[in-house]
Order: structure tokens, then C-alpha cells, then sequence
């Protein structure tokens, strides 16, 4: 099974993203944003795989394509 660059990019950026409303919550408790830290290290960690998988890594304008063509495909 092989892992899809796209894929990865995908998924990190979506940890990425969900990371800072927790890290808004948890500092809105008062408790410790440790979620968010894993969110982050996990998330940034993706990124960093996919763009070693890639070949000449990405260009910030082509993440949305790719974010739009990765769930087409998921549904085809």
C-alpha cells in the first residue's frame, strides 16, 4: 500500500487547522493547550512528509486544489 503525497499534505493541513480552536479553548479555560500542541506536532509532521514525497515540494497556491481534488477523489 503506498502512501499518497496529497493525501498526507491533506490531512496535515487539516490538523493544522483544527489545532487553533482548541488552542483558543483550552487558553479560554485556562487549561493547558497540550491537544493543540499534538494537533500541531502531528499536523506539521504530515506536511513536512508530503512535501519530501513530492518532487520539488508544493507551492502555497496549489493547496486548495489539492484540498478539493484529494475529497473528489475520496467520492469517486
Amino acid at each position: 500500500m503506498s502512501v499518497d503525497a496529497d493525501l498526507l499534505m491533506f490531512l496535515g493541513v487539516l490538523l493544522v487547522a483544527g489545532m487553533f480552536p482548541i488552542m483558543v479553548g483550552s487558553f479560554s479555560r485556562g487549561d493547558s493547550p497540550r491537544t493543540a500542541i499534538v494537533f500541531g506536532f502531528l499536523g506539521g509532521s504530515l506536511i513536512v512528509a508530503a512535501i519530501a514525497m513530492t518532487p520539488g515540494g508544493y507551492e502555497f497556491n496549489e493547496i486548495p486544489g489539492l484540498m478539493v481534488r484529494v475529497v473528489r477523489d475520496a467520492f469517486n
